[in-house]
């Protein structure tokens, strides 16, 4: 499952990911990247959530598929106030928060 982020504002997102070998972290800085256009945001908030999805056997009996997935919100730090759905994060490297941090583009 890839980190996915999905804002309805532009200016808050929320993220979805697999818990293995998680690499965002609360408070931590993340990338959020959607065609070519690329966001820096912020996580705020980050938890485990479980979900249940019922599955329909082909031919057979249906059954169900537990799931233990990464969820969080966060902060868009140049809000553009413009949508996205499904933008692919990653943790923001120190040369992408240096430059935010000095005002750069």
């Amino acid at each position: 499952m890839l980190p996915l982020a999905t804002s309805i504002d532009g200016a808050h997102f929320q993220v979805r990911a697999s818990l293995h070998d998680l690499a965002l972290r609360r408070g931590g800085y993340v990338a959020l990247e959607s065609g070519t256009r690329r966001r820096l945001g912020q996580i705020i908030d980050l938890d485990v959530r479980t979900v249940t999805a019922d599955v329909q056997g082909i031919p057979g009996p249906s059954s169900s598929v537990v799931m233990s997935l990464a969820e969080g919100n966060g902060l868009i730090l140049d809000p553009d106030g413009m949508p996205f759905h499904e933008a692919v994060v990653r943790p923001a490297e120190p040369a992408e928060v240096a430059t935010w941090f000095a005002g750069g583009p």
